[in-house]
């Protein structure tokens, strides 16, 4: 379910300008009451004075971090947060599930001074998301506090705050993903709380830059403790201290941390007796590690699960760098069971854009992303793409030069009842014991198209929505129209005309007055007023037959089609006596050609039509109207 906050029954205005804090609200209680569901802010400004809080199985999702943005009016609160800031161990005041996605948050104060709260502020949350989005102006840009598990930043960024992002106080089993702050005075900040520290934090591919304190502080002391951080390829720039590891910490490991231009390197608060050999860096060098070629597989980028724990283990693959080990310990602490819990894997462009995702949650594999179109390919043994998506063509192509394509769906039983052949051209619906059925609905959902394989039949329309088949000729007009709401059949031909066998066999041209022969065979008219007159050749001129009936479809050599009815070209000699329109025609002596009928006595029976055009004189085609009598 979305709900759309600038829609009613919620109606923000995202200007700017109105207070947009009860609504937002609404959506957010209402997505609480249908037991999750989608909060969505279009591109806008929402302007805010009072903290946002957040419900179970929430998603709270923009437009983009520049796009959407919520604009809290000098709040010393935190901007979006869950409902219970205090610490506690009762499951009653935890949030579950919770996403925060495509938003930007800001505190609306002058840009020397910033708001006293967090931008985005978990706390008590487990199994939270916040993704691609970004604070500015304020005290705290995210954080992660209070008894928070298993939750995931990732895409996201700070500026112009006091601390760009924190955890601590019990905030365990949480992972920092390509998050990056600028122009703050603190970047990343892991400290203890009244109530206990923060454990197993995952950091890859983070940034602190331009800051004046410590670009990744681990700030704590006896007796809550700060154990198990990994920091992968992470990097801290233009600030005083690189990292600054206090006394109670405990298997802190960076691994490939780059430290550029920075008053201090790494300061290590810890004796020699209080480090251990989790501490794998003190000086910031890449750890290398060694695994063998054949133990485990690369990973480009992959967030898994642990199937009991629900513990999360980010990847991302970076050349001259491997992680095996990471996959081995996620295979071990697993029993060797590994899976995707409501996860995804993700891998990212050279621009940190989601090009590829496969979604456990919703069951979907997503190609490509906005200035990144997908493309999935498929190859054969010789290397040939037999299959592909083109999402910037939105083709789909089976097959090949040399290997032909194929799509097959099969029922139940295992029988092929769709089948698109590359070989043959074919399309097959159907098979033995379950009849094809291909229908096509309007948008009210009427079938006004549908082929039935059991009856035979092919039905256009529907009772509201009328049928209407058109056939079109070579050059895009209409040759044949069926009307299904007059009931009409608009041909465009000109005459009905039926095959005849000719005797003897030869060349007949349009126009040719025809007679018939005692074995049924028609020959050229040779005689004036011959009741044996059967009909004139179709074809003539610039008219066409609009109804053939063929009859015999096995002789097509030595037949001709006779215009039994309708407008035909019709080769007349005026030597016999001027033509006149109106004037009724008949067989003439000249073989093949039609004569004014001048003796009505003799004409009965004789008459082949009227004529339409005059003929005073000489010999050729006019077109008459086919009234055979």
């Amino acid at each position: 379910m979305l709900l759309n906050v600038t829609e009613d029954p919620f109606g923000a205005a995202g200007d700017g300008i109105a207070d947009d804090t009860a609504a937002i609200q609404a959506a957010i209680d209402a997505a609480d009451d249908a037991n999750g569901a989608v909060v969505y802010l279009p591109s806008g400004v929402y302007r805010t004075t009072a903290p946002l809080l957040l419900r179970h199985a929430v998603t709270l999702r923009g437009d983009g971090r520049t796009a959407s943005i919520i604009s809290a009016d000098g709040l010393e609160d935190s901007i979006i947060r869950a409902p219970a800031p205090a610490f506690s161990l009762n499951t009653e005041d935890r949030i579950f599930r919770i996403v925060v996605e495509d938003l930007g948050v800001e505190n609306d104060t002058s840009e020397t001074s910033m708001g006293g709260g967090a931008g985005i502020d978990f706390r008590q949350v487990s199994l939270g998301f916040i993704n691609r989005c970004r604070a500015t102006r304020c005290e705290i840009g995210m954080q992660l506090y209070n008894l928070s598990l298993y939750n995931v930043m990732e895409l996201c960024e700070s500026q112009s705050c006091g601390t760009a992002f924190r955890v601590g106080n019990t905030a365990n089993q949480n992972t920092l993903i390509l998050c990056r702050c600028t122009t703050v005075t603190d970047g990343f900040v892991f400290e203890e709380g009244a109530d206990g520290g923060a454990n197993a934090v995952t950091l890859i591919n983070c940034a602190a830059e331009t800051y004046t304190g410590i670009g990744y502080h681990f700030n704590a002391s006896s007796p809550h403790f700060i154990d198990d951080v990994m920091m992968l390829n992470c990097r801290a720039e233009g600030g005083a201290t690189g990292i600054r590891i206090e006394a109670a910490c405990n298997n802190v490991e960076h691994h490939g941390t780059r430290l550029v231009s920075l008053a201090a390197g790494v300061d290590d608060q810890r004796t020699l007796s209080s480090q251990n050999d989790g501490h794998s860096s003190r000086d910031g060098k890449l750890v290398n590690l060694k695994i063998a070629e054949d133990d485990g597989a690369q990973l480009p980028y992959a967030r898994l699960y642990y199937r009991d724990a629900q513990q999360a283990l980010f990847v991302r693959n970076q050349p001259d760098t491997d992680y095996r080990d990471l996959w081995a310990r996620a295979i071990r602490l697993n029993g060797g069971d590994l899976q995707v819990v409501e996860g995804a894997v993700t891998v990212l462009d050279s621009e940190s854009r989601n090009v590829f995702q496969v979604d456990a949650e919703t069951a979907r594999v997503r190609v490509g992303t906005n200035g990144n179109e997908g493309d999935i390919g498929v190859q054969d043994g010789q290397g040939r793409s037999v299959f592909r998506v083109d999402g910037r063509t939105a083709h789909l192509r089976v097959g090949t030069e040399g290997n032909e394509g194929d799509i097959a769906v099969q029922d139940g039983q295992g029988r092929t009842v769709f089948r698109v052949d590359g070989n043959t051209a074919h399309l097959r619906v159907g098979a033995e014991g379950n009849e094809g059925d291909i229908a096509v609905q309007d948008g009210q959902g009427r079938a006004v198209f549908r082929m039935d394989g059991q009856s035979a039949s092919l039905r256009l329309g529907a009772s509201g929505n009328e049928g209407d088949l058109r056939v079109l000729d070579g050059n895009g007009n209409v040759a044949i129209h069926l009307d299904g709401q007059t009931g009409t059949c608009e041909c465009s031909g000109e005459d009905c005309a039926e095959n005849f066998d000719v005797a003897p066999a030869g060349e007949i041209a349009p126009g040719t007055v025809m007679v018939l022969e005692p074995d049924g065979r028609v020959v050229r008219s040779i005689l004036p007023y011959d009741t044996k007159v059967a009909g004139v050749v179709s074809g003539g001129g610039d008219l066409r037959p609009g109804i053939l009936l063929s009859g015999d479809r096995t002789n097509t050599r030595n037949r001709v089609p006779l215009a039994l009815a309708g407008k035909v070209f019709c080769r007349v000699d005026a030597r016999h006596g001027p033509i006149e329109a109106g004037d009724l025609l008949t067989t003439s002596p000249t073989p093949g050609h039609a004569m004014r009928a001048g003796d009505p006595a003799r004409a009965v029976g004789a008459i082949i039509g009227k004529a339409l055009r005059p003929m005073r004189n000489g010999s050729g085609l006019i077109p008459i109207l086919v009234a055979l009598g």
